[in-house]
């Protein structure tokens, strides 16, 4: 795996202090194109370490990207029916529920 964690800091103390409050990044490239997203963001939680973000959160990045999946979209709710509208999903919740 080639991906990295890192912290956007304007300040070089900042930037390599591990106690500075800027969340932790995840970065990994596919085909020439970057990927970049914010630990917390990606984790749904605060991760505030970066062995944590380094061996947990990256590899499952990284996992996401090479499946094809693009980690900073939410996921589909209903993609099997090609629900992507409320119209669309009152029918089947009318016939699912009060049928």
């Amino acid at each position: 795996m080639a991906g990295t964690v890192f912290k956007q800091c304007r300040y070089k103390g900042c930037q390599r202090s591990p106690r500075c409050k800027h969340p932790w990044w995840l970065s990994f490239s596919k085909h020439g194109k970057r990927h970049r997203m914010k630990a917390d963001d990606f984790a749904k939680k605060p991760v505030p370490m970066k062995a944590e973000a380094a061996e947990i959160w990256l590899p499952k990045f990284i996992t996401e990207i090479r499946e094809g999946r693009d980690p900073t979209r939410p996921p589909d709710l209903f993609p099997e029916n090609g629900i992507t509208t409320v119209g669309d999903l009152v029918p089947v919740y009318l016939e699912r529920h009060c049928s």
